[in-house]
């Protein structure tokens, strides 16, 4: 015995029905938008497509709002933030860039606790250590206790947001169409939307070549965008590698530590 596949479907189809109305409560506050892009295999079987042939896929682009803990709408108010921004004469190291006295020392100590891991991982002498609380990260800004940040996916669509005006119709899309915000209501708040690169590439692409439309949907200034912490990883290891690791004749360089580490590891 097994469900049938029309009440599959009818539940399949209730389920995104109630998604979209929990998303449409969320998306009238306080919210952060992200999306990227979704390849879907439309035909798995090679009757219908050739042995020789790849699979169908079709490609869109998928969003999630993320429900904001503890946020002040008026913190959000767009008319503040854009006037802040023109009046802001760029960022200085020591005001806007060095650490303070507090960060440094909680940057410190989590180094610390990060050498002292591969001492208490891989040494056996010191594996009794691993669970002592004077060597364990010290949170910062640390969020309630149990929270977890809840999230509401929207419908998938077939609107690429490799361009730029693929960008600018999934916008319209998620936010007119699925979310049924008028224009009006879109102008007044930021939305605060964190993507990898190729996603914010566009949107910026998007705000220039509307910075003289009529309102701040229209103009996209609504999004004030972030960089995902997972690219500015990516970005930081390919930076390491490719501009600081230097060569085998370069003491002290990360190549020489590769192969010294490496060496290590085997053995000899």
């Amino acid at each position: 015995m097994s469900v049938g596949y029309t009440p599959v479907l009818n539940a399949i189809s209730s389920l995104a029905t109630r998604c979209i109305e929990l998303a449409v409560n969320v998306g009238s506050g306080i919210h952060v938008f992200c999306y990227d892009n979704v390849n879907l295999s439309t035909s798995i079987f090679v009757e219908q497509r050739g042995a020789s042939l790849p699979a169908k896929v079709t490609s869109g682009t998928f969003a999630v709002l993320y429900k904001v803990c503890n946020g002040n709408r008026e913190d959000m108010r767009l008319t503040s933030i854009i006037e802040r921004f023109k009046r802001a004469k760029g960022l200085e190291y020591n005001h806007d860039l060095e650490p303070t006295e507090i960060q440094r020392a909680s940057f410190y100590f989590q180094l610390e606790v990060v050498v002292v891991r591969v001492l208490t991982k891989y040494v056996n002498g010191f594996k009794s250590y691993f669970m002592d609380q004077s060597l364990q990260h010290k949170s910062r800004r640390a969020i309630p206790k149990g929270h977890i940040t809840e999230q509401f996916p929207l419908r998938a669509t077939t609107i690429e947001e490799a361009t730029v005006r693929g960008n600018l119709l999934f916008h319209d899309d998620i936010y007119v169409t699925q979310l049924k915000r008028s224009v009006d209501e879109l102008s007044d708040f930021a939305i605060p939307s964190i993507n990898d690169q190729l996603t914010n590439s566009p949107i910026c692409s998007g705000q220039i070549l509307r910075a003289r439309d009529s309102n701040a949907w229209e103009r996209r200034e609504v999004f004030q965008l972030g960089f995902g912490l997972f690219h500015l990883c990516l970005n930081l290891v390919w930076a390491l590698l490719h501009v600081h690791c230097g060569s085998l004749g370069d003491t002290g360089s990360l190549t020489v530590f590769f192969c010294f580490a490496g060496e290590n590891s085997s053995g000899r």
